[in-house]
């Protein structure tokens, strides 16, 4: 996005190219959407951000608030599991707290995961050290350059079906690029089973071996993630899973209401935001007995535009590069 960002300069924040970005990214695969707000206004140097990804209080992998995820350099939970251990039932403690971060109630909360992977997959095909490859900011203490190379990667060619990013492998549905519901229909429809992925992390795999289609042809054996597993050991989530799994209108409508949330909850310039559908969320002063409580929704100051707090940015990157892809 950075050609985009040069073009357009200060006339286009860093916060409304991310939300544009994963906004349609999500319409062009046939996902529902509130449409699109932009007028973010940049932070000039991120200062009030300073100490947010510092787990301060609580140990690392269970950190604590003001900071946004569980695990410093994630983007909430610790996708293998709490301190990296598939324990289901302890991440389904963690999704939902960190979720509460974002003042998401639960069934905000699955809207978004399930929503989030209907899209796309998990990329770690080995186990090599350093497999992603060196960041931007090392190349420069290198004297190499950033733009050509950063993140090469060392699987194979490093690129293509060899790409390592999160080192987890496989997509989360049949067709990871259409919107649909499956998501929900493969999590309630198989038994989930731990096992050490090509890329050495803790995911679940079933023993049908469902497919789904390949990122550069053929086709690549589902899998989950702890964080989604969990989902299915926490009763109130299962509800919501298993309605989404047979309906998916409701999820349509729930997605849509808590990805505008999501990216405009803490718009930060609402009285000049330009909308194409909805208005930037504002919370209602009815307390919602399903919603977290006030003080667990209180969201934490990022170095984007408004107050978007780490975890939604993340959330946000993810799915703004499939828009590129």
């Amino acid at each position: 996005m950075q050609p985009i960002k040069e073009k357009y300069g200060v006339a286009l924040s860093w916060g409304d190219l991310y939300v544009m970005a994963g906004t349609v990214s999500i319409e062009a695969m046939g996902g529902p959407t509130l449409g699109v707000c932009v007028g973010r206004v940049d932070e000039d140097d991120g200062a009030r951000s300073v100490g947010l990804d510092d787990c301060a209080d609580g140990e690392n992998g269970d950190c604590k608030k003001p900071m946004g995820a569980t695990t410093e350099g994630l983007i909430y939970v610790n996708p293998e599991g709490p301190m990296a251990q598939p324990i289901p039932d302890k991440s389904a403690l963690q999704v939902r707290d960190t979720f509460s971060r974002m003042g998401m109630n639960d069934r905000e909360t699955v809207a978004l995961i399930g929503g989030g992977h209907a899209f796309g997959k998990t990329h770690g095909p080995c186990t090599t050290e350093g497999a992603q490859g060196i960041s931007p900011s090392q190349t420069e203490l290198e004297g190499l350059d950033p733009d050509m190379d950063a993140w090469k990667g060392k699987c194979g060619t490093g690129s293509g079906a060899d790409t390592w990013t999160s080192g987890f492998e496989g997509p989360w549905t049949v067709n990871p690029i259409q919107w649909d519901n499956s998501y929900f229909t493969t999590l309630v429809g198989h038994n989930w089973t731990n096992s050490t992925g090509p890329g050495g992390k803790q995911q679940w795999h079933s023993s049908e071996k469902p497919q789904g289609l390949g990122a550069f042809g053929g086709s690549e054996e589902i899998m989950m993630l702890t964080s989604d597993v969990a989902l299915l050991n926490y009763p109130m989530y299962l509800d919501i899973v298993n309605e989404f799994a047979g309906d998916s209108t409701a999820l349509d409508e729930s997605f849509a209401a808590a990805w505008h949330k999501l990216t405009t909850s803490a718009f930060g310039n609402d009285d000049n935001a330009r909308c194409t559908g909805a208005a930037p969320y504002v919370a209602s002063p009815t307390k919602d007995a399903a919603a977290p409580s006030e003080e667990a929704a209180t969201a934490s100051p990022s170095a984007a535009s408004g107050l978007l707090p780490s975890c939604m940015m993340g959330f946000l990157l993810a799915v703004s590069v499939l828009a590129l892809n």
